[in-house]
């Protein structure tokens, strides 16, 4: 089996508690703040080999492929063969600057830590990585670091993830196998099943944890864990994983149906020397009925039309009243951007406080530039602009007849049309029609 391998040495970088630097005490060559979503997430074996630590053997190397090739034909079964997660065939071998004994020592257990170190030796950030890194620590002492998994930037097609076992639970725990399909299920954003009404000792979802479903080694379950209707929903947003079971469509959650518990999802992961998921978004123009303009930041998208009243505080900023019509969002990102577009996404229920008018400027301290303006025609559009880069940006709206004006989220297009900073879940297609078109 082919092996690529990352020697910390030779890239002479190390991690350090405030962050990532190299030897030389100059920076690695990446940027943590570029904020690039890969269009799609494949699942990477590493073996993380601590410092001082040995190396995976053959046999390790190819059991840890074997499970994640019968993983991932469970979720083919699990998604009625209509996808799967794409695997990466060779394993990835990644030399630590860290002890076993520092990642004790760690919080987490290490993950974080060993994370960051992988995205710098691998130069990516933490939004341009492309992998949900199924990472096998080298230890034969014991189990740690315990199985574990979830997305970096959190929620649901946000890109990247991170599932992490020990080798000592490779080789030795019987229902490895089983682990790996629960914790692949985090890596992809899906939480614990007690959140939609199941008891975890007794659940039938594979992300309960019923002994019922436990493997022998390579052999399966003769009860094998399923998903539930809404993990089924949660893992067709992930569209960067599972780009087939939902493709460009609205994906109606169960959620809907009075009776159904909510969509949840996991938050994102702090880690060391990596910026924040989420940029600041601010409002001088009102927080009305509960609503809060951060809340559009990082959140959830919903569409507008129902069925009912789909206005929901906790992911929605709706203006108060405005004597011109006008209303506007200040948007402060963690690092300078450029953009071609942003998805608008306002009104709710498919009647009210729909903006008519958007116009999107630059600000440069005390002063400001016009980027571009356009009528929005619908509910759901892409504000085409001229390529345009800064940290600090304004989108002002003008309201309708009511004089307010609902905001469900918005989307940015990066300098090759890519998604930058995502929202954690959306419910809705990405925004193509063109606003005024």
């Amino acid at each position: 089996m082919r092996r690529t391998d990352i020697s910390t040495a030779a890239l002479a970088c190390a991690l350090v508690a405030v962050g990532v630097r190299c030897a030389d005490g100059t920076s690695p060559d990446i940027d943590p703040a570029v904020p690039t979503a890969p269009a799609r997430v494949t699942v990477l074996p590493v073996f993380a080999v601590p410092a001082g630590g040995r190396e995976p053997t053959s046999a390790e190397r190819d059991l840890l492929v074997t499970h994640l090739r019968l993983v991932q034909a469970r979720y083919a079964v699990l998604l009625d063969h209509r996808d799967s997660f794409p695997l990466e065939p060779a394993p990835l071998m990644h030399r630590s600057a860290h002890t076993l004994a520092s990642l004790r020592a760690a919080p987490e257990s290490g993950v974080p830590p060993l994370v960051a170190e992988l995205l710098a030796a691998q130069g990516v950030s933490r939004f341009s990585a492309r992998h949900v890194y199924v990472i096998v620590v080298m230890n034969d002492a014991d189990d740690f670091p315990i199985g574990g998994g979830r997305p970096l930037n959190g929620g649901l097609g946000t890109g990247a993830g991170v599932v992490v076992l020990s080798s000592f639970a490779l080789t030795r725990s019987p229902n490895v196998q089983s682990t790996l399909q629960h914790e692949l299920g985090h890596g992809f954003g899906l939480v614990h099943s007690d959140n939609y009404g199941e008891d975890m000792a007794t659940g039938r979802s594979l992300m309960s944890y019923n002994p019922a479903h436990h493997t022998n080694g390579l052999e399966p379950s003769a009860t094998p864990g399923v998903l539930l209707p809404v993990e089924l929903a949660a893992l067709a947003l992930n569209r960067r994983v599972f780009p087939a079971l939902s493709g460009e469509t609205t994906v109606v959650l169960p959620a809907a149906v009075p009776g159904h518990p909510d969509l949840a999802w996991l938050p994102a992961m702090t880690i060391p020397g990596q910026p924040a998921v989420a940029l600041a978004v601010t409002t001088r123009s009102g927080e009305e009925f509960q609503s809060a303009a951060a809340r559009i930041a990082h959140g959830r998208l919903r569409p507008s039309a129902g069925p009912g009243v789909t206005f929901d505080a906790s992911t929605m900023w709706q203006s108060s009243h405005s004597a011109d019509g006008w209303v506007a969002l200040d948007l402060a990102f963690p690092a300078s951007v450029t953009l071609t577009g942003v998805g608008i996404h306002t009104g709710h229920s498919g009647l009210y406080h729909q903006a008519q008018e958007v116009r999107l400027d630059v600000l440069d301290g005390a002063s400001s530039r016009v980027v571009t303006s356009a009528a929005t025609g619908e509910a759901d559009c892409l504000l085409a602009t001229t390529v345009a880069s800064g940290r600090t940006w304004r989108l002002s709206f003008r309201a309708g007849s009511s004089g307010m004006v609902t905001v469900r989220g918005l989307e940015f297009r990066g300098a090759a049309g890519e998604d930058v900073y995502p929202p954690m879940v959306r419910e809705v297609a990405p925004a193509r029609r063109p606003c005024g078109g």
